[in-house]
């Protein structure tokens, strides 16, 4: 072929208008992929960099919250966003992980319906912090990017519940007075509160119904029949029903005049304990020792006992001779319908 023919005026437009159908094919092809994954690209008249999102912005050019979706209601954009997660949360402040560079709304639902409370901005590590008045009612979140398109809903979560204290204490000879601060108490229906000796069963004391507020403290006063050890503990009801056992407290009241009727002497790393007992005259006495969870472990005394002192060894075993577990073990004296408690400490 001859040379000159390879650069020839007809060749040459032949080259340059085939080279612009193959710049002008990739433009289209290039955009038509975008305009699949961002459908409302496909006005061409708008630029990928100053295309702004209908459902984010007013027709000022103002930032809008995105529509208000059904409770019911579940979003995914088509390219797959993460769903925003809470990592922590209080009445003020709300912290979370979402997409990085992520537009992040804040929900929480009223009358069947999501209200949004606000919005924050993931950073380039899709950490988000947002500031504002946070309800005790359950809060979701939903990420949505630059185009519109929208995460799923996160699964709600609310406050924790905070149970501050759990106090008992005498308030007179015969009262007890328990207390107790709750934080945090919107999902919470009321509380139980129960009480038991040391040889016998929780047994409820009386319900309270819950304020619900951010803080609230509680005091009850409860009247027992006899002097001794009782135990109490604080049940929280949920509004759905579920329970959960928060603390466990103990009060004792004791009489001046019964530590000369019965007194142990114990050493929590020894194997035996000494007990004494000393009567005015004859009278049936039973004398048990129970676990700190109200099990009796032993009887000693069962029967009737003469005037005077009476001294009873106890080898730390149970009925079965066998040795007893590290803890606490109380010794219940029965006299005549009246009962003294006395408590000691096992080491193994």
């Amino acid at each position: 072929m001859n040379p000159k023919m390879l650069f020839s005026p007809t060749t040459m437009i032949l080259l340059v208008s085939l080279l612009g159908n193959l710049t002008a094919y990739g433009e289209d092809n290039d955009f038509s992929q975008k305009s699949r994954a961002y459908p409302e690209l496909a006005d061409h008249s708008s630029s990928l960099e100053t295309k702004k999102n209908p459902a984010s912005y007013s027709k000022d050019g103002d930032k809008q919250f995105p529509p208000e979706p059904s409770l019911n209601s579940m979003y995914v954009g088509e390219n797959g966003l993460a769903v925003p997660q809470v990592i922590s949360m209080d009445f003020t402040v709300l912290t979370g992980m979402a997409d990085p560079n992520m537009d992040v709304y804040i929900y929480t639902s009223s009358g069947g319906q999501r209200l949004c409370l606000g919005q924050a901005r993931a950073d380039k590590t899709g950490y988000f912090e947002w500031f504002g008045s946070i309800p005790g009612k359950p809060i979701s979140l939903q990420a949505v990017d630059t185009y519109g398109n929208k995460s799923r809903f996160s699964e709600p979560a609310v406050i924790e519940f905070e149970l501050v204290y759990f106090s008992v204490s005498p308030k007179s000879d015969q009262v007890s007075l328990i207390s107790w601060q709750a934080n945090n108490e919107y999902q919470t229906r009321g509380f139980w509160l129960q009480r038991r000796t040391p040889f016998s069963s929780f047994e409820t004391v009386r319900f309270i119904k819950c304020a619900q507020k951010e803080d609230s403290v509680y005091e009850i006063e409860d009247a027992i029949t006899a002097t001794g050890i009782y135990f109490y503990r604080l049940i929280r009801e949920e509004n759905n029903g579920t329970q959960h056992v928060l603390k466990e407290d103990m009060v004792e009241f004791d009489d001046p005049g019964e530590r000369e009727i019965f007194v142990v002497e114990h050493d929590p790393f020894s194997t035996s304990a000494d007990i004494r007992l000393n009567f005015a005259r004859v009278r049936p006495v039973e004398l048990n020792i129970y676990n700190q969870n109200g099990q009796k472990v032993k009887t000693l005394i069962h029967g009737r006992l003469k005037p005077g002192l009476h001294s009873i060894l106890w080898d730390g075993r149970d009925a079965q001779s066998r040795n007893v577990h590290t803890g606490e073990y109380f010794f219940v004296l029965e006299d005549g319908g009246k009962y003294y408690v006395q408590r000691t400490m096992v080491v193994r």
